[in-house]
């Protein structure tokens, strides 16, 4: 058998699909450099769902989710509805509905994980740059943004430096222009609508007051939603970091729809957390009071889905090709899916010109799934809610009254089969 060809691959973005990307086709034997516009101090953001099907890819790029992310297992998930002012039960006998999904949980033994962002990142960081496991190291470019794209396999970056590759991946997330180079025109991020105030507060801190501790009686790995009265305000708590940190979301609606989105969101006070947990029973607003002084206040971005990921040697992954509201978990389990693949595809090409080719192999495998959880990623499990269109063969996955079979057909098509 002949050597496969070598590729000299640029990922322009560090997150968690470039580094996936970085990762998968280190492993497959080619160069791999990523160039990522911040500093890489620290990755933002809460926490994550690992759900099966990106459990499954990382275990197989040497990432041991437990070991190396310090990821919580998943074991429930509950939903809450509060309609009148009874103080809410919690545990065994509490008020809290099981999500029809979650009982399917049982049949994913070891591959449903909640992580903290955070340590995922480090961990797919430090198995890219490592100088041990197969392929060499990646190189890593800090502090510089890509100003221009060529989809013949170039990049310009802005203090005026050219690169050029064989494989040029936008992992640059959902403001990425890299799609504009290749669809011929830009699809700009909208505002969702939706925004959301994440913060981290330690277990312990929530077990020590006896007033917060009971949302603990559910135990550990449990993924709750918090809902109000009129369902247009949840809070959605679920642990991370070895169930040593618990992630919260107020999710509410923007009370800006014309702003633009952005990953990162503005700065919020306490008191502004407390505002959005208000119509919830005080035990949140308990748990509110236990925040930083000062919370990020995330805006959700939308964009359609688009045709195709790639034109020559450029690729789209992660948001920059799909961004996807955080409702079915697969936000970073698609970038992580998208990674992989591309390395998988790179593997035993005869000659560099074949690149183009498996890009449109590529396309066949990822357009169409993730075009449909980007879908997917607008309603919530239990219904579809106003104001969302959906493909019918879509919305028939969440009537509000759903046949037997339904949650778990949405959980194939997410996770993979049984």
């Amino acid at each position: 058998m002949s050597p496969s060809a070598h590729l000299d691959i640029i990922v322009v973005g560090g997150g968690i699909a470039g580094l996936t990307a970085a990762l998968a086709l280190r492993r497959e034997g080619h160069t791999v450099t990523v160039v990522e516009s911040s500093a890489w101090l620290r990755e933002a953001g809460a926490a994550v769902a690992v759900p099966p099907n990106a459990t499954r890819t990382l275990v197989k790029l040497g990432i041991d989710l437990e070991r190396d992310v310090k990821a919580a297992p998943f074991k429930n998930s509950l939903e809450y509805h509060f309609t009148t002012d009874k103080p809410p039960k919690f545990g065994a006998k509490g008020d809290g509905h099981q999500i029809p999904w979650a009982r399917r949980a049982e049949d994913f033994p070891g591959l449903f994980y909640l992580a903290h962002r955070v340590d995922l990142h480090d961990a797919l960081k430090t198995k890219c740059v490592s100088s041990e496991g197969p392929g060499e190291p990646v190189n890593v470019l800090l502090s510089s943004r890509v100003v221009a794209w060529d989809p013949a396999g170039s990049i310009t970056i802005q203090n005026g430096r050219q690169m050029s590759a064989d494989l040029v991946i936008a992992a640059d997330g959902i403001h990425s222009l890299a799609h504009e180079a290749i669809l011929g025109h830009r699809v700009p991020a909208t505002p969702s609508g939706i925004t959301a105030i994440r913060f981290i507060l330690k277990t312990e801190t929530l077990l020590r007051d006896p007033v917060t501790a009971e949302i603990m009686d559910d135990g550990d790995g449990c993924f709750a939603f918090y809902f109000d009265a009129n369902r247009k305000t949840y809070l959605l708590r679920y642990p991370c970091h070895n169930n040593e940190l618990q992630n919260f979301g107020a999710y509410g609606v923007s009370d800006d729809g014309d702003a633009l989105p952005t990953l990162t969101g503005g700065q919020l006070s306490r008191d502004d957390l407390l505002k959005r947990l208000s119509a919830l029973p005080p035990v949140f607003r308990a748990i509110g009071s236990k925040a930083e002084d000062t919370v990020r206040d995330w805006k959700i971005g939308d964009r359609e889905p688009i045709p195709t990921y790639y034109r020559d040697r450029l690729v789209l992954v992660g948001d920059a090709a799909h961004p996807m509201w955080p409702r079915q978990g697969q936000g970073a389990a698609q970038s992580i899916e998208d990674g992989a693949t591309l390395g998988l595809l790179m593997r035993g090409l005869q000659h560099k010109s074949d690149v183009t080719n498996r890009l449109l192999l590529n396309d066949e495998l990822r357009v169409r799934r993730t075009s449909i959880v980007q879908l997917l990623s607008r309603a919530r499990m239990s219904a579809v809610e106003d104001g969302v269109t959906l493909p019918a063969e879509i919305v028939r996955l969440f009537s509000p009254d759903p046949a037997p079979g339904q949650s778990l057909t949405i959980l194939i098509l997410l996770c993979g089969s049984l």
